[in-house]
This record gives C-alpha cells, structure tokens and sequence, in this order.
C-alpha cells in the first residue's frame, strides 16, 4: 500500500545510495535512543562524558571521509584534546562501524597509541555485532599498537576474513 495515496501498489523499487548519502539522510525511528553513546547519524564525533573532561568519547561510525568534515581534521582535533586536556580514559566506539578504508584511522590509531604512552590513560575499544571489516581491522591495529582493552560483545566479522574488498 502506498501511504501517501492509500492505494494498492503492484511494484515496488530499492535504489541503493552511498555510504555518503547514507549520512546524509535524516531518518525517522519508532524509538526514542536518549543515550549519548547510542549510534549517531554522524560519521565520527568526539566528546566529554563528564563535567571535569576527564573521560574521553570518540564514535567512530564509519572508515570513510565526511565531506563537510574531513577525516584530517576531525583526527587532528581530536589528538589536540588529548594532548591539552589530559583525560584519565578515552573510550573509542566501534560498535557502529561496518567498514570502509581501515587506513583513514592510522593516524588516530598511532596518536592515541603516543599519547597513551606518554599520559598513561585508559584506553577501551566498545565493539559489536556491528563492527564489520575495517572497523575490525582498527580494533585489532588499536590492541596491538596500544594498551587497549576491547569490550563489548563478538563482532560481526573476523580478523581472517577478507576486508576492503575491491571489484572489477
């Protein structure tokens, strides 16, 4: 049924978009998530969880380049937080993650790693049933360049499975 005639439809059609235009879109859901670490229609974002910026939160939603923020500058701000405010733990999202290019995040994953060293934070890694591909690849990169504890429950692929897979 078409709602907006309330009349029978005999065909229908899905048009698939990018993961740009995916992010792109506002969406609509039956539920109301008022967490502030739930799933955000972004593509990362950083914030403080706590009044005295201690703890660190960063999402990570997807290994891809916003076009209105650039992944550069989003990671370049990111480590600037660190090294000036000095937060106790940083939690990194992955939990909404299904992939993308695992090599966009090296750069975080190395500053996060250099500035663990040096400040000596808590590093934890939230994964999920939706942490796919190369979201799995930064979460296994982020275990063994840094001191990160993974949490969460078993991701929804393997590290021996085939990543940023390519056609032609």
């Amino acid at each position: 049924i078409d709602h907006r005639t309330c009349q029978n439809v005999s065909s229908s059609s899905i048009t698939p978009i990018s993961i740009t235009e995916f992010y792109q879109k506002e969406f609509v859901t039956l539920y109301d998530n008022p967490s502030r670490t739930g799933s955000a229609r972004v593509y990362y974002r950083t914030e403080f969880l706590d009044t005295q910026e201690d703890i660190l939160f960063i999402q990570y939603n997807v290994c891809a380049s916003d076009p209105a923020f650039p992944i550069e500058g989003f990671i370049e701000e990111t480590l600037a937080l660190v090294s000036s405010k000095k937060p106790s733990k940083i939690i990194l999202d992955l939990r909404y993650n299904g992939g993308g290019d695992s090599s966009l995040a090296e750069s975080l994953i190395d500053g996060l790693a250099r500035y663990q060293r040096a400040q000596g934070f808590t590093l934890d890694v939230l994964i999920g049933e939706r942490t796919f591909s190369s979201a799995l690849m930064n979460a296994v990169q982020l275990k063994q360049r840094s001191n990160a504890t993974l949490v969460g429950t078993p991701t929804g692929g393997s590290v021996n499975h085939f990543g940023e897979v390519k056609t032609f």
